[in-house]
């Protein structure tokens, strides 16, 4: 999901310009009252951005579990 919305967003500008607008159009919405909001579409974005934080948490955790515990050689360990 993380790879799938970081090639359709391009860069972090990209994102925060999505975030942005996404942000606008539901105040927008808000201001005609609550008919004016399309509630499973705001649903499906509230949902998105929330897997979208919890996946890249998750791979980013990853990562760094892999870096911290790789093996390592000790300089007495080595065999030469």
């Amino acid at each position: 999901m993380c790879s799938l919305l970081s090639s359709q967003l391009r860069s972090l500008e990209d994102v925060s310009h999505y975030l942005s607008q996404v942000g606008s159009m539901f105040g927008v919405a808000l201001l005609e009252g609550q008919k004016g909001l399309n509630w499973g579409v705001f649903m499906k974005v509230v949902v998105g951005f929330l897997l979208t934080t919890v996946c890249c948490s998750l791979l980013a955790s990853l990562f760094f579990s892999q870096a911290i515990f790789a093996p390592t050689i000790a300089e007495g360990d080595a065999h030469d």
